[in-house]
């Protein structure tokens, strides 16, 4: 479910209020945008700020982690009404204490009444911290601790997620409003962190892939964060053991910590840009997701607008997106998979078809419906504080 208006029902204005004019009075001017370097991430972000700044919104991007690259600033450091904060702070994956996210939080601060934003959109609750901001504040809760745990049946939570998600909880406490990728993330949120929250869902949209190969190659692909337990790398290692054609997936086998996923049939490709992974996808045959835990989708999403076939985890934010378009399997058994994957490989009819419709429902995740969304909020959020100021 998207954001519709009816997603939270603390934006809903006092009565006699006519929503839709509140919101065009109250349409952000300026926005201090946070992000990280990583890929995936980027992209995200970039599409953002050129979606913001080609509407006449100045945008103060805001960087944590490792510095950018040249190559990911270009297109960026041209748009006159594009301000960028490199920050050289610890990033939210690298930070080691609350104190690390405490001095994101007064820096991030510092820059948002420095050049006096109307409003600030945080890509993780965390950086919310628990400072008293003078401006409305939303986050994107892409994952975290809770919800990740939470599809984990037995076990105690380790120290290092436990501060996590405290951070967590305290964030989302003070915020205006939590954005989740999908209404099952959503849901997922307030069943681990309670009811009482400003929720609502903007789907991640991508821009068309011009990738597309019609005469799909065959071997399968993947991509993800290889070193997360909830990318299910051993049970996609089996996978890649059983098929009669090769697999090849692209993302990190490292994890901060130094320790390294171990692959003996899948073939790694590394980190590899969002150009290129369009490259491979667009001549791959079907992707494959055995994941556990994956709130956004992102790689799935590029997968079928590069046309290729999907086979996915039975997972609630899977079924939201790509239910009819996709086949769906349990995902700690990996003969299925390669079953579906198998069947899909020996009927090039019924492969074409699924790719077909997982193109065609990818078409509805494109960039303009989720600035739309956003910008939905951000007024919505900014109206509600107006509200409140002159009641």
């Amino acid at each position: 479910m998207a954001f519709d208006g009816r997603s939270c029902a603390a934006f809903a204005p006092s009565p006699g209020v006519h929503m839709a004019a509140i919101l065009r009075e109250h349409d952000p001017r300026s926005i201090l945008v946070t992000s990280e370097a990583t890929p995936e991430l980027w992209e995200y972000t970039s599409d953002l700020v050129t979606g913001f700044a080609s509407r006449g919104i100045d945008v103060t991007l805001a960087l944590l982690g490792a510095p950018p690259s040249p190559s990911q600033l270009r297109i960026l450091e041209i748009l006159p009404n594009v301000r960028i904060e490199v920050t050289r702070l610890p990033s939210v994956v690298s930070a080691e204490s609350a104190t690390d996210l405490s001095q994101a939080t007064s820096t991030l601060l510092a820059a948002a009444n420095e050049f006096a934003v109307d409003l600030v959109h945080l890509h993780s609750p965390m950086l919310a911290g628990t400072k008293r901001w003078t401006m409305p504040v939303v986050a994107s809760n892409f994952s975290c601790s809770g919800t990740w745990w939470s599809t984990k049946s037995t076990g105690q939570m380790p120290a290092d997620l436990m501060w996590r998600t405290r951070a967590t909880a305290i964030g989302m406490s003070i915020l205006d409003c939590v954005i989740a990728p999908t209404w099952a993330h959503a849901c997922a949120v307030t069943d681990f962190y309670g009811a009482g929250l400003s929720l609502v869902s903007v789907p991640i949209g991508r821009r068309p892939s011009l990738k597309i190969n019609p005469s799909a190659e065959k071997f399968v692909f993947s991509a993800g964060d290889i070193w997360h337990e909830g990318w299910n790398a051993s049970t996609m290692d089996k996978i890649a053991g059983s098929l009669t054609v090769p697999m090849y997936c692209s993302g990190e086998p490292r994890s901060l910590s130094g320790s390294t996923v171990q692959l003996k049939n899948l073939r790694c490709l590394g980190q590899i840009d969002s150009q290129n992974k369009d490259v491979v996808l667009g001549q791959a045959s079907v992707f494959i997701s055995a994941a556990t835990y994956d709130p956004v989708g992102i790689h799935v999403l590029d997968a079928a607008r590069a046309g290729a076939a999907l086979v996915l985890s039975d997972l609630p934010g899977y079924r939201e997106f790509w239910e009819g378009a996709a086949v769906f399997v349990n995902p700690r058994n990996a003969d299925d998979f390669v079953g579906a994957a198998e069947s899909l490989l020996g009927n090039s009819q019924w492969r074409a078809e699924m790719a077909l419709n997982a193109l065609d429902r990818s078409r509805e995740y494109g960039t303009e419906r989720m600035l739309q969304g956003l910008l939905h909020v951000y007024a919505a959020v900014l109206a509600k504080r107006a509200i409140a100021l002159t009641a």
